[in-house]
């Protein structure tokens, strides 16, 4: 990290100008689920602003699977916004992580799988890597 100072509401107006659309969009693409709907929220977490993510409760697309499945959700797993100090002084706000199937048992137990990690910055846009 650099010793620049970033001004933490102009972090958080740049993270709420994300376009999230084009992530969900990748997520549909890749999963084949044109019909997933996601909610999303900014907020400060304890190392810093996050994005978290979710989509409705996918069981119901899982066929005969659902009976090992109580609640299958595409959510964000490990994901942060960060920057990085350019060449030219500036800062480059970034935002990173991985997208994951989180899914519960009828018997108790949780657990994920990431599938897709992610990056964002305004100069690159969105890139995706299929894991």
């Amino acid at each position: 990290m650099s010793n620049i100072e970033v001004n933490q509401e102009e972090l958080k107006e740049w993270a709420e100008n994300i376009p999230m659309d084009m992530l969900f969009m990748e997520i549909k693409r890749l999963t084949g689920l044109s019909d997933l709907k996601f909610t999303y929220k900014v907020y400060e977490g304890n190392n810093g602003l996050r994005i978290s993510f979710e989509s409705q409760d996918l069981t119901d697309k899982v066929g005969f699977l659902k009976l090992m499945f109580s609640e299958i959700k595409i959510t964000d797993f490990s994901s942060k916004i960060t920057y990085n100090e350019k060449e030219d002084g500036t800062i480059e706000y970034v935002y990173w992580g991985t997208t994951d199937f989180k899914y519960e048992h009828p018997s108790s137990g949780r657990n994920g799988y990431s599938f897709l990690s992610f990056a964002y910055t305004d100069r690159k846009g969105w890139v995706f890597h299929q894991m």
